[in-house]
């Protein structure tokens, strides 16, 4: 079995993976440190493979030169792999910057051209963080593939919650991909009141249930929209909510990102539907927190206003908690604020948070844009509302999320809660 690699004369991996497996036999303790360069592609695609070859050459060169006495190998591409035993964990800051004085010398890359690498590291400690090789070099890659995810000249050392994180991202990330696959995305609807307590409409919130539980939007909803899934899942909810509201002639609002914005994707699907949203008896509604417009005012304006095109009902959501202006409510074309629940929870109890709701109240009705109170969860908070002109309520008070069949026979019964 070859156990050199070519190129350097280094190790390959399976030389490093046994000569540090039985280093380990006899070793109380050492420093597994794997090392990739930054942007190495870049080199070959600029310079060529020559030169790529010789940057390679040159970093193993530094690095045997500077730890003479570790197992060093290039066990794949731009990357390279460092087991010592003369180093103690209280020396670990000395050998990163050893590590970085080794990427901070100028290198030439072809004849004439000089140039300085950039690299991304991760360090794991034997025996603590792993008792075998296996262990060791896993949790190193783990730990790799996270720094490489922060940018240049980033060398980290292990700790278990890193893995936890990895775990949980892989394990959302397949969720995510199940349920766009599998048809396993569902809607519970929150309705919201008028001051008669009827119904006015409805407030989408996805659910993924898959294996026998139901996961909520903060178990998956970070990842999914940072995702390729999102332009699917958006178009999942869109035709979902559309036929909803069809079914219960009443409002249905969803939530979107503001990367579906940003992309365009959102007018995308609608586009597909114009017809369809042009005879519906009564609006589709789209969420928009204030973050997702906080960016770029201008631009904001325009995509909202497309989306009137389609007669969409636009809600500044969870308002009062981002970057409130007051040209949001000057220049969008809202239909809606949804006020916050921390304002609703503490109105009564602080005059300051009293007089902000108020004015938030009148300011609205001023600009003929509708108010929804966020989080009532008593008589007395619903009554104070009413009387300062709020449009609608929503909370725990009237009725809580409930599944979609569930919901639906909600309607069909309903009768006005009884407060």
């Amino acid at each position: 079995m070859l156990t050199q690699d070519l190129l350097t004369g280094l190790l390959n991996y399976q030389g490093f993976a046994q000569k540090t497996t039985d280093l380990l036999q006899v070793v109380k303790e050492g420093i597994l440190v794997l090392l990739d360069i930054y942007n190495f592609s870049y080199i070959n695609h600029f310079y060529g493979l020559e030169a790529g070859d010789k940057v390679l050459t040159t970093v193993a060169q530094r690095l045997k030169e500077s730890f003479p006495n570790a197992l060093i190998s290039r066990p794949v591409g731009d990357s390279f792999s460092l087991f010592l035993i003369d180093y103690e964990k209280k020396d670990v800051y000395s050998l990163i910057k050893k590590i970085q004085e080794i990427f901070s010398l100028p290198i030439e890359v072809k004849q004439g051209k000089r140039g300085f690498l950039e690299f991304q590291g991760g360090i794991v400690f034997y025996p603590e963080d792993g008792s075998s090789f296996i262990e060791i070099w896993r949790k190193a890659n783990v730990l790799l593939s996270e720094v490489k995810k922060k940018g240049p000249n980033i060398i980290e050392i292990f700790n278990p919650y890193i893995e936890k994180h990895v775990e949980k991202t892989f394990f959302v990330e397949n969720l995510v991909k199940k349920a766009i696959q599998e048809h396993l995305f569902v809607f519970y609807y929150l309705p919201y009141f008028t001051s008669d307590l009827e119904v006015a409409g409805l407030e989408a919130l996805v659910r993924i249930k898959a294996d026998g539980k139901v996961f909520n939007p903060g178990d998956f909803i970070d990842y999914l929209e940072n995702s390729p899934y999102l332009k699917d899942f958006e178009e999942i909810s869109i035709d979902k909510n559309l036929e909803t509201l069809v079914k219960i002639q009443k409002p249905v609002s969803i939530n979107i990102s503001s990367k579906s914005l940003e992309t365009m994707h959102i007018f995308e699907i609608l586009s597909k539907k114009v017809d369809l949203l042009k005879n519906i008896p009564c609006c589709l509604g789209i969420e928009i927190t204030e973050h997702a417009l906080a960016t770029n005012l201008e631009k904001a304006n325009k995509l909202l206003r497309m989306l009137k095109f389609y007669r969409i009902n636009i809600s500044i959501d969870d308002f009062g908690t981002g970057y409130s202006s007051l040209h949001y409510l000057k220049d969008l074309p809202i239909d809606f604020i949804k006020i916050d629940q921390s304002f609703v929870r503490d109105f009564l109890r602080d005059k300051k948070t009293f007089f902000i709701l108020e004015t938030i109240i009148k300011l609205a009705k001023k600009l003929n844009i509708k108010t929804i109170a966020e989080g009532v969860e008593n008589k007395e908070q619903f009554e104070v509302l009413k009387e300062l002109g709020c449009d609608y309520f929503q909370g725990f008070l009237f009725a809580k999320p409930m599944p979609e069949e569930e919901c639906f026979e909600y309607l069909k019964k309903f009768k006005k809660p009884n407060l």
